[in-house]
C-alpha cells in the first residue's frame, strides 16, 4: 500500500505549471470569499436555480416574490450571480440588502447579471459551491436542471460530512443549516427517490431530516427565521489551505496518460446483493483491460471493487482508494489517496478518473459527483466521457423518470442533456467494458 508523497504548494518548482496555476487560483477565490463572510453582517440565504427560466414565466415571478420577502425578514440574499432564477432572486431582494453574486466563468455562458451588489466572479465549480457554504446561512433551491442539482447534493454531502466531524467547534455550527426545496410538484420525484435510497439502508441520512420540501412562502421564511434570522451562524474561518495543498499534491501524484475509471456507489451496498456481486465483476474486468479503478470510502462500494480487484492476477493495472484522513486506518487499495473535505475527493476522482465513471446504487456523496460531472460536461467545462448508471433493482430509473417527465418538459434540461447518461440495467459487465473501450 502506497502513500503519495507531501510537496509544497508555495513552490512552484514542486508542480507543473498549470497545476501550480490551478492551486494558487483556487486559493485567491477561497481568500476573497472569506474577506465577504466577515464584511457582510447578517444572515444570509443562497438561492440556487435554473438560468434558463424566462422573465415571463409564473415560475421567475414566485421566486421574485419569496425573496422579496426575505428581505423584509433582514436576509440577504446569495446567488450564481447569472441570468434566470439567479437574478429574479436579486431583483426581489434587491431593496436595503446586500445581494451576493458568485458567477462562474463559463464557454458556455456569457450573461452575468449586474443586480449584485458584491461580485466575486470564479474559475472553478468547486470554489463557487464552497462559497456558497461559506457565506450562506440557509439554502433555498428552487426549479433548476444539473446545475442547480449538483449544488443542491454538494450542500447535503457538507452538511452530513460536518455533522459527523469530529471538531466541534466547526460541527456545531455548520450541521443545522436549513436546506428547502420549494415546489413540492416539481421536486417531488427526486424527493421520492432519495427517500426510496434511505429505505433502502443506502444512505447517511434521512431525508425529511435534512430537507424541508415546502411550497409556502410564509412558511419558509418563517422556517429561515426560526433558524438562523436571529442567531445566525458563528462565522468561522475554515482551513482550507491545507487540504487545497494535499489535493494538488494527489493530483500531481498520479500519471495523468495512465487509463482510469472512476467507480462509485454507496458505502452501505449490501455484500449479499446484485449490485455488490456486479460491482465485483466490474473490478476484475477493468485490471484485466489496464484500467486504473478509482474508489471513494471504506464499505460498501469500495469494498466490492478491491475485492474484485483483487481476484485478478494481472498487474499492470491499480486500485486508487481515496478516503477520509481519519480512516486511513480502513484504507484497501495498492495507492491510498487521504483528503480532508467531500470537495477534494470530489475533486481527485473527476480530475483522476478520465476514461468514464460508473454508479451503482448511491448515497448522497455519490449523486453530488454524478451532478458535478453532468454540469461540468454540459458547460464544457469537462470533455465527454462516459457515465454509467447500473440499475439492477430499477432505482435509479426512478430519478431517470423524474428527469425526462419533469425537468426535459420544464425546459430546464434539454433532451441531447439527458444522452450524456446511459443506464444499464442488466448485469453485463462486457457491455459496460464494450463502452469504456469503444466510446
Amino acid at each position: 500500500m502506497n502513500y503519495y508523497q507531501s510537496a509544497s504548494i508555495k513552490d512552484p518548482s514542486t508542480f507543473p505549471s498549470d497545476l501550480f496555476r490551478f492551486g494558487k487560483t483556487a486559493g485567491k477565490e477561497l481568500k476573497k470569499v472569506t474577506k465577504t463572510q466577515f464584511k457582510v453582517k447578517g444572515p444570509k440565504i443562497g438561492v440556487f436555480g435554473s438560468a434558463r427560466i424566462n422573465r415571463d414565466h409564473p415560475k421567475a415571478k414566485a421566486c421574485t416574490r419569496l425573496c422579496s420577502a426575505l428581505r423584509k425578514s433582514d436576509f440577504h440574499i446569495v446567488t450564481g450571480g447569472n441570468r434566470g432564477m439567479m437574478l429574479y432572486a436579486m431583483e426581489g431582494n434587491s431593496f436595503g440588502k446586500e445581494n451576493i453574486g458568485l458567477p462562474l466563468q463559463l464557454p458556455t455562458e456569457d450573461a452575468v447579471n449586474l443586480t449584485a451588489s458584491i461580485r466575486h466572479l470564479f474559475s472553478f465549480f468547486f470554489t463557487r459551491k464552497l462559497a456558497f457554504f461559506i457565506l450562506s446561512d440557509g439554502f433555498l433551491l428552487v426549479e433548476g436542471g444539473f446545475g442547480s442539482q449538483d449544488e443542491l447534493w454538494e450542500t447535503i454531502a457538507l452538511k452530513i460530512f460536518f455533522k459527523n466531524l469530529s471538531k466541534p467547534r466547526f460541527s456545531e455550527v455548520r450541521n443545522n443549516f436549513p436546506i428547502v426545496v420549494k415546489n413540492s410538484h416539481y421536486h417531488q420525484g427526486l424527493f421520492d427517490f432519495y427517500q426510496e435510497l434511505h429505505n433502502l439502508g443506502l444512505t447517511y441520512s434521512n431525508p425529511s431530516q435534512t430537507i424541508a420540501l415546502m411550497d409556502d412562502d410564509d412558511a419558509i421564511v418563517s422556517l429561515f427565521r426560526q433558524s438562523v434570522a436571529k442567531e445566525h451562524r458563528q462565522k468561522i474561518k475554515l482551513p482550507f489551505n491545507k487540504p487545497l495543498q494535499h489535493l494538488l499534491n494527489a493530483i500531481n501524484y498520479h500519471e495523468h496518460d495512465a487509463k482510469g475509471v472512476g467507480i462509485h456507489g454507496s458505502n452501505f451496498l449490501p455484500s449479499k446483493g446484485k449490485s455488490y456481486k456486479t460491482a465485483v465483476k466490474l473490478a476484475k474486468a477493468l485490471k484485466e483491460y489496464g484500467y486504473t479503478s478509482f474508489y471513494i470510502g471504506s464499505g460498501g462500494t469500495a469494498n466490492a471493487v478491491y475485492y474484485g480487484y483483487a481476484q485478478s492476477s494481472e498487474s499492470f493495472a491499480s486500485a486508487v482508494n481515496l478516503i477520509r484522513k481519519s480512516d486511513q486506518g480502513k484504507a484497501q487499495g495498492d495507492v491510498v489517496i487521504p483528503y480532508t473535505y467531500p470537495f477534494g475527493a470530489k475533486v481527485l476522482i473527476t480530475t483522476l478518473a478520465n476514461n468514464g465513471h460508473i454508479f451503482f446504487l448511491p448515497d448522497e456523496f455519490d449523486l453530488d459527483i454524478l451532478f458535478e460531472l453532468l454540469t461540468l460536461i454540459q458547460t464544457a467545462k469537462m470533455h465527454w466521457l462516459p457515465l454509467i448508471l447500473v440499475d439492477q433493482g430499477g432505482n435509479w430509473s426512478d430519478l431517470i423518470e423524474w428527469m425526462k417527465h419533469v425537468m426535459i418538459p420544464d425546459a430546464l434540461i434539454h433532451p441531447y442533456d439527458f444522452e450524456l447518461i446511459q443506464l444499464f440495467k442488466q448485469s453485463n459487465v462486457e457491455d459496460i467494458m464494450d463502452i469504456l473501450v469503444h466510446p
